[in-house]
This record gives C-alpha cells, structure tokens and sequence, in this order.
C-alpha cells in the first residue's frame, strides 16, 4: 500500500439530445461572427465588434460547456479537469485564465491586429474558447463534470463578471474614439455613440451570461445553510444531555 488517492473515475457517454443541440448552437454561433458578413461589420464598427466578442467569449464557452463534449474523444482531458479541480484552489487558475484573455483581447493592440489581419479573429476565438470552457465547466454542470461548489461558483462568476464590466467601462471611459480603427462615416454611428453601444453591449452580455450563476448560487449556498443549521438543531435536540438530565424528563413548557 501506497497511501496514494486514486484520482477520480469520469465516465463520459452521449449527452442528451438537448445537451447536443446546445452544442451545435454554441459552435454555429461562433463560426457566424467568424464569418462575412458579421466578421467584416466588426471590422467597421465599435458595436459589431463588440457583439462578436460577446459571443465568442460569453455565448460559445458557455454553450459548449453546456452541450458536455466530453464524449467526442476528450475523456483524458475530462479527467485531467476532475483530478485538478479540487481543494482551495479549485476553478481558480481557469478564471485567472480567462480573465487575463478577455483583457488581453480587449486591449487596443490586440482589436487593431485583428482589424489589420482578420486570421487573427481564428486566433482569439480558439483562445477564448479553451479558457472559457475551462471556467463554464467550474460553473455548470457539465457530464461527467460536476461545477464547483455554490459559494465558490459564486466568487469566480462575481469576478468574471466584473472583470468583463471594467473592461468595458474603460472602453466607454476612453477619450476621443477609444479604438482608432474604425472609421465612421457621416450619417452613420458617431465614434462617440458607437463606443458607447459598444460598452452597453458588453455590460448586456456579461449580466446576461453570468448573473444567472450568481442568483443560483446565492440561493442554492443559502438553502445548503438553512439545512445545515436545522440538522444542526435536530442532532442537539437527539443527543441526551450531559447535566445528568434525561431525555425523557424534559416536557414542553405550557
């Protein structure tokens, strides 16, 4: 003997039907913003580039998570994942990973690159895919992948949330144009209004991917509470008293 932990068996096998459709959704939609013409909108404009960033780092991640992959092939990188998530540090370097590609991704040497070679667009979306796989899996229920625990699935959405928000703040907070590849034509968006649809579609897009996590898990850590302290008052209640008082001689009051 050892002494050594067997690391987790995972088990994967076809997901559902709905799982699969999920799937199919989440890489239809990334390769429609990868493509003309949505991919040549986003070259033109703040908000068009906006939307497609939403999806391929909110929409695609979290859709593919969802439609549990897992079966095609992947059960080594299943059980890699169920073997290191676990202790203290649990889903902490996915959501390092994902917020240091979403900012990176944002920055505007990273947009400009993109605009003066739209390859790179291939690049962005395969980066933001594996990271945020990697952090939708700690989040939800992914066959044969259990999310992490309510409070902490709490913390790492919180956080990625937020860190999609202050990007987007930036944006909006930026003097002049922000990004300055875009071109605006009379009659059309200013750089101003486009930068600022931009921001707001951001903020949509992160409220709307992750605030739902956050409300399921405040709720689901508080009823795990709420449980927790009636066993607590029922195991009390069970056990007999250690002043010498029995059970059976305690009566109600009244």
């Amino acid at each position: 003997m050892t002494g050594r932990v067997a690391a987790p068996v995972v088990r994967t096998r076809r997901p559902a039907p709905r799982a699969q459709l999920l799937l199919a959704l989440g890489l239809a939609l990334g390769v429609a913003v990868c493509c003309p013409p949505l991919a040549t909108l986003a070259r033109r404009s703040e908000v068009a580039d906006a939307v497609q960033f939403g999806v391929l780092a909110l929409a695609v991640p979290s859709l593919v998570a969802l439609g549990a992959p897992w079966w095609l092939g992947l059960d080594a990188v299943a059980r890699w994942i169920a073997r290191h998530r676990r202790g203290a540090a649990a889903g902490v370097g996915a959501l390092v990973a994902e917020v240091g590609v979403v900012v990176a991704w944002r920055t505007t040497s990273a947009v400009g690159a993109v605009q003066a070679s739209p390859a790179l667009v291939v690049l962005e979306a395969a980066s933001l895919l594996i990271a945020g796989v990697a952090l939708w899996t700690a989040l939800v229920t992914s066959p044969p992948l259990e999310p992490c625990a309510p409070p902490r699935r709490l913390v790492l959405s919180a956080v990625a949330m937020w860190a999609v928000w202050i990007v987007a703040y930036v944006l909006g907070m930026a003097h002049g144009q922000g990004y300055s590849g875009f071109a605006h034509t009379p009659g059309g968006l200013s750089g101003a209004a486009d930068r600022q649809a931009a921001t707001a579609v951001l903020f949509a897009a992160a409220a709307a991917a992750y605030l739902p996590i956050v409300f399921t898990s405040l709720f689901a850590w508080l009823a795990a509470e709420e449980r927790r302290g009636a066993a607590d008052t029922r195991r009390r209640l069970a056990t007999p008293a250690t002043t010498g008082v029995r059970r059976e001689d305690v009566r109600p009051a009244g």
